[in-house]
């Protein structure tokens, strides 16, 4: 198992810009839980308070700061712009097949349709990994698969072949 550095491509760029929308989302939620208290507070009082302006703005600063330090690693990783690529072997590959129900709702869900739902893993080292089906019917057991991390967040960005 060996180590490299290379710089991140676009498509792993626009992954890792991908991830960090839950530290927006988780954000956005805080300020809107802070500002419907804000909103119930002044509706209910119908009155001005000196407080109430300290309140907002720590609501704002705590949903800032709740962003930065969930994205903190991404922003980072975006900032250097590199990743570690680490050479192993393809150990084992396998597949799992689920039941997918197909359709709406109804009163008689035993009469809707069902697809299957299958799920493509390889074992690589002692982890095993999720991946689409065309990348798992590119690769066979046995073959040096290089996974590309993200240089700080360690976030698996792509699975290739050596080169």
């Amino acid at each position: 198992m060996s180590l490299d550095r290379r710089r991140l491509t676009a498509e792993n760029i626009a992954e890792i810009k991908y991830t960090k929308r839950f530290g927006y989302i988780f954000g956005i939620m805080f300020l809107c839980f802070g500002f419907i208290f804000d909103i119930i507070f002044v509706f209910v009082e119908e009155k001005s308070h000196n407080w109430l302006i300290i309140y907002n703005i720590s609501i704002i600063l705590t949903s800032y700061l709740i962003t930065f330090l969930i994205n903190r690693k991404y922003n980072n990783d975006l900032l250097y712009n590199e990743k570690i690529i680490e050479k192993d072997i393809l150990k084992n590959k396998r597949t799992e097949v689920s039941p997918k129900v197909v359709g709406k709702i109804s009163l008689a869900p035993y009469l809707r349709p069902v697809e299957q739902n299958t799920r493509y893993y390889f074992i690589i080292g002692n982890m095993e990994y999720d991946v689409e089906n065309k990348i798992y019917s590119k690769f066979g057991i046995g073959e040096e698969v290089e996974l590309h991390y993200a240089l700080f967040s360690k976030m698996l960005l792509e699975i290739t072949k050596k080169m």
